[in-house]
């Protein structure tokens, strides 16, 4: 009898392992198809229906990602190997951004953006978080998502490069704040040393974008410390940094000695 039971979990247990997985994969083919309709109209210069399929996609995706919870875990290989997709979770698997390029903006790039986060033990989607950054552009290009705890909140810091034009490019750092039961990027808590004003979104203007390839923002978890590049009076960047450090509850500048 017990060689019996343990045979029927086994089975049962192949038997739903099969079904996610074949889930998950119909999950990675339903977005593919919507992607492939943006780049077709794109392809053939159909720029109204490119603009179409791209709004399709970017609600396909909300869809998706919001009546699955599992997505938050998924790993989306095959969209990420065939369509570009990118992926930036942070370490509490708690938060996730989902981008993708259909390069079809005035710049000739176009990101798609969905978040993806727990509030209230609940997976949620959403294309704009309530904030200060609502008319974000769509110009922008994430690049890395670092997270810090405190006792009562956990912030995530996402940093990013937004382009103009061949000459001219933007990058920065911005904040997303989440508790139990909410989440927005409109907490102010990097401080500028000249104004004494807290931001929520900060960075710098370039008039040289190859520089930010060799030097970047990035946080460091064990200092509890935003590295920005110094950029010099002609906006480019510099080898050297200024340090943002976090006392509990702003970011304020440094002394720093590389």
């Amino acid at each position: 009898m017990k060689t019996t039971r343990t045979l029927i979990l086994i089975c049962l247990s192949f038997i739903t392992s099969h079904s996610f997985a074949q889930e998950m994969w119909n999950v990675q083919n339903d977005l593919d198809s919507y992607y492939q309709r943006v780049q077709y109209w794109n392809s053939h210069y159909q720029l109204d229906s490119a603009a179409k399929a791209d709004a399709q996609l970017r609600a396909r995706l909300l869809y998706l990602t919001s009546n699955n919870p599992e997505t938050m875990k998924l790993s989306f290989k095959y969209l990420k190997y065939y369509d570009g997709l990118k992926i930036y979770s942070s370490s509490d698997k708690s938060f996730r951004i989902y981008q993708w390029d259909d390069e079809i903006g005035p710049t000739g790039h176009n990101y798609i953006t969905v978040y993806q986060y727990i509030v209230d033990n609940k997976v949620q989607s959403a294309s704009l978080l309530p904030g200060c950054q609502s008319q974000i552009a769509s110009n922008m290009k994430y690049k890395n998502l670092y997270t810090l705890k405190t006792k009562t909140r956990i912030y995530y810091l996402a940093t990013y490069a937004k382009k103009f034009s061949q000459e001219e490019a933007y990058e920065g750092v911005e904040v997303f704040s989440r508790n139990d039961h909410s989440i927005n990027d409109s907490i102010q808590i990097i401080k500028s040393t000249m104004a004494d004003t807290a931001y929520c979104d900060y960075g710098y203007m370039l008039s040289e974008p190859k520089g930010v390839t060799t030097h970047s923002i990035y946080f460091d978890k064990k200092k509890k410390t935003i590295f920005f590049p110094v950029v010099n009076k002609e906006y480019v960047v510099s080898s050297s940094y200024t340090a943002y450090k976090f006392n509990g509850t702003f970011f304020k500048e440094v002394a720093f000695k590389k």
